[in-house]
């Protein structure tokens, strides 16, 4: 197996278990001789969510959270106050009246 087929299969495996993004993202840098990388993600309705490479930590978070879609998404605001990097169910966010 190759290196890229080494970290293909290291990135469908890190969509079940998000501790592995980490490795993930250093082997995408790696790839490209660069500092880190960033998987960066907006939805139609405007949430934004991403993970950053250690090393890019927390200029490229500063960034991100000073975009106005970042900003002004409701529900990265209440993802935010969570103060968890774990997966959420949207009942968890959001009420039935929200919806």
């Amino acid at each position: 197996m190759t290196i890229q087929e080494s970290l293909l299969a290291d990135i469908y495996s890190a969509r079940l278990d998000p501790d592995k993004w980490d490795s993930v993202l250093d082997g995408i840098a790696s790839l490209t001789a660069s500092k880190g990388s960033v998987l960066l993600v907006e939805r139609d309705d405007g949430w934004v969510g991403w993970r950053t490479s250690k090393s890019l930590e927390p200029q490229a978070t500063k960034q991100i959270l000073a975009h106005p879609d970042t900003r002004n998404s409701i529900i990265n605001m209440r993802l935010k106050s969570l103060n968890s990097e774990e997966f959420v169910a949207d009942h968890v966010l959001f009420s039935e009246e929200d919806w």
